[in-house]
């Protein structure tokens, strides 16, 4: 991940892009510059935390941390002190009360998000032995599917994924993926687990429409597997809400999270019904400076700000669009979850390296031709003007390149 590494752009700068159109010259980075504006990181509220240890009054995360434990022990990942205890609690009940979803009361904090998604499959893989078991079949538990814009994998436990293809894009690749679920359920109904899909893919086109979205919950049901969703990089408000399956109307069995708030963990449905509460696990300081994060995106709204920005910086990108019609195409994107595509790999490549080290922006590269932006929840606005305005010259250094050339 790369933080971001910026202050606020020029004081003063008056953009007309909130008017609907672009400057007649845009403004050019100072030249003394050393800001680096990134478009690409997933770690929220990184800044916020070292910008924002006293918001209201609040105990900064260092002073947490040494209240947890005498200083010697914090040197030593403390742990099964009284102190640590209630540091742990103290984060279980502000990750409830900030990002809790009532249908998945059950939750399980792990180091990191990798980590999450491994403990969500093993827990499907627990509950599908159970079922089976309660209903006279063989064990069985041992598979698990991943649905993806470019196919479907089907992978054992211990063993490598294996990919069942499919069409990269449109309705056609949606009703396959679909089909190729139903299959997979039929061949190995006792022993697949549960279906894994992320919201907002980070592979092929970067999106699952939200037919295929809300047609995997009864498809799953229907051949008693779990729905796993991995919000790892959609979660914590980046699409604008707490959890991007809440803007699809989905109910999963199983969410995983993580990245933006160095912990991991895993929320579970009624269904689940583990033997213990909340288990509060992860680095003790991962925890302080989590729920630090936590206490900045309740106090800020960031969450609603998220959508609040992204509408603003999907209708720059659809402005950018509209300058270079061959060049810029599908512009998408769910809070500050957006992306676009170029007209090849290559432009896009040159866009890419061109932002890096002309203008000193980070985005990144996806799929064929796309570029996604990933912006931290504490953006603002003239922080997307500055980058969506370093595109437009750098596109517009394109078409005249290839105008001189013709």
């Amino acid at each position: 991940m790369i933080m971001w590494l910026t202050s606020r752009w020029a004081a003063g700068q008056n953009s007309r892009l909130c008017d609907g159109e672009f400057w007649s010259s845009p403004p050019e980075l100072p030249a003394a510059a050393t800001t680096i504006w990134s478009f690409c990181t997933a770690f929220c509220t990184a800044f916020a935390i070292r910008t924002e240890n006293t918001l209201f009054g609040a105990k900064p995360p260092n002073e947490r941390l040494m209240t947890a434990a005498p200083d010697s022990e914090v040197r030593h990942e403390p742990a099964g002190t009284e102190a640590d205890r209630q540091q742990r609690a103290d984060f279980a009940d502000t990750f409830a009360r900030v990002l809790g979803d009532p249908n998945l009361p059950h939750r399980i904090f792990v180091d990191d998000g990798s980590r999450a998604v491994a403990r969500a499959v093993r827990f499907a893989g627990a509950w599908k032995s159970r079922h089976n078991a309660a209903h006279g079949r063989r064990a069985g538990g041992d598979r698990m599917l991943a649905l993806r814009p470019t196919g479907v994998d089907l992978a054992w436990t211990g063993e490598p994924a294996r990919r069942i293809p499919g069409p990269a894009r449109g309705k056609d690749a949606e009703h396959a993926a679909l089909e190729q679920v139903q299959r997979a359920f039929e061949a190995h109904r006792d022993d697949i687990a549960c279906l894994v899909v992320e919201p907002v893919p980070e592979e092929g086109n970067d999106r699952l429409s939200a037919r295929v979205l809300r047609a995997t919950q009864p498809l799953c049901h229907d051949n008693d597997a779990l729905l796993v969703l991995d919000e790892v990089r959609t979660g914590v408000g980046l699409t604008g809400t707490p959890w991007a399956h809440q803007q699809f109307g989905l109910a999963p069995d199983v969410v995983a999270f993580g990245d933006r708030l160095r912990v991991g963990g895993v929320m579970m449905a009624y269904r689940m019904e583990p033997a213990a509460n909340d288990v509060v696990g992860g680095r003790l300081v991962d925890l302080v400076h989590a729920r630090r994060v936590l206490e900045v995106v309740e106090a800020r709204s960031l969450c609603g700000r998220a959508a609040r920005l992204g509408r603003v910086l999907v209708a720059m990108l659809e402005r950018l669009a509209a300058r270079f019609p061959d060049h810029a195409t599908d512009v998408r994107g769910r809070g500050l979850m957006c992306a676009f595509d170029l007209c090849s790999t290559a432009v896009r490549d040159q866009v890419v390296v061109r932002l890096r080290n002309d203008e000193r922006v980070l985005v990144r590269p996806g799929g064929p031709r796309s570029i996604w932006l990933r912006a931290p929840l504490t953006v603002n606005l003239e922080e997307l003007e500055a980058g969506v305005c370093a595109m437009h010259r750098v596109l517009a250094g394109l078409v005249g390149q290839r105008a001189r050339a013709a």
